[in-house]
């Protein structure tokens, strides 16, 4: 009144019970980002391969991060990814296509960045890019394969071999012949076949959610005899570590 202010119910409200300063958490680096985002894939039911590459992109990053400053994940550049790539290939000696799938990841992250999280990206990460040399592609003969199934080895070699030649008779990526058992072994009448549903996703990342049959060729069908009642799996197939 002394000032010649009229008072109001918001301005008595205001003096009684001044806001306090909002404070705001700080945002998180480009490394905390992307640790946060694995542990999201993998509260959200991703396979464990599926897992292990980002992990692998993850673990890579961490070593990139311990000798520099931490990097914003709103002014991640053309250089600094070019920086990045350079530490891969330099420190590690990977092939391209080893870095160009974990740029493919890095994309991935971006997207979950941008759309779950908010963040404003700087208009480079749609220019990432790793060079891919598509790799070429060999096959065995029928001879070659019939001189491997004829070599004499150990009881252990002897189940890598009889796994390896069993996924060239059926075409069976390692992922589906680690996991089949005698109930995807269905007896035709004249012939025996293989049903199962295949475990790889197709390049949409949409489940392929249809059955397939294979029909096993004299040979896959010696070696799955071989094992026949020694245990619910078909094969014995040790991890694909291992195997290499």
């Amino acid at each position: 009144m002394q000032k010649g202010i009229v008072p109001a119910p918001a301005m008595l409200k205001s003096e009684l019970l001044p806001e306090s300063p909002q404070t705001t958490a700080p945002r998180k680096n480009f490394l905390e980002l992307l640790e946060e985002f694995v542990l999201l894939l993998r509260q959200r039911g991703y396979k464990p391969n599926t897992l292990k590459k980002y992990n692998s992109t993850l673990n890579h990053f961490r070593e990139y991060h311990k000798e520099r400053e931490p990097v914003d994940i709103e002014a991640y550049t053309l250089q600094v990814h070019n920086t990045f790539l350079v530490f891969l290939a330099e420190g590690y000696d990977f092939h391209p296509n080893t870095i160009a799938s974990m740029v493919k990841n890095l994309k991935v992250f971006f997207k979950f960045c941008r759309e779950e999280k908010g963040i404003n990206l700087h208009a480079d990460y749609l220019k990432l890019r790793a060079a891919y040399i598509e790799p070429e592609k060999i096959f065995l003969t029928e001879e070659e394969l019939d001189k491997i199934m004829g070599l004499e080895m150990n009881h252990k070699l002897s189940k890598v071999r009889d796994a390896f030649l069993f996924a060239c008779y059926t075409g069976l990526r390692y992922s589906d012949l680690f996991n089949l058992s005698t109930n995807h072994i269905v007896d035709k009448g004249p012939y025996k076949v293989i049903n199962i549903m295949p475990q790889k996703t197709m390049s949409t990342q949409k489940k392929l959610n249809k059955r397939v049959e294979i029909v096993l060729v004299p040979q896959a069908l010696e070696i799955i005899e071989r094992y026949q009642g020694r245990s619910i799996k078909s094969l014995p197939v040790i991890t694909n570590q291992r195997i290499e």
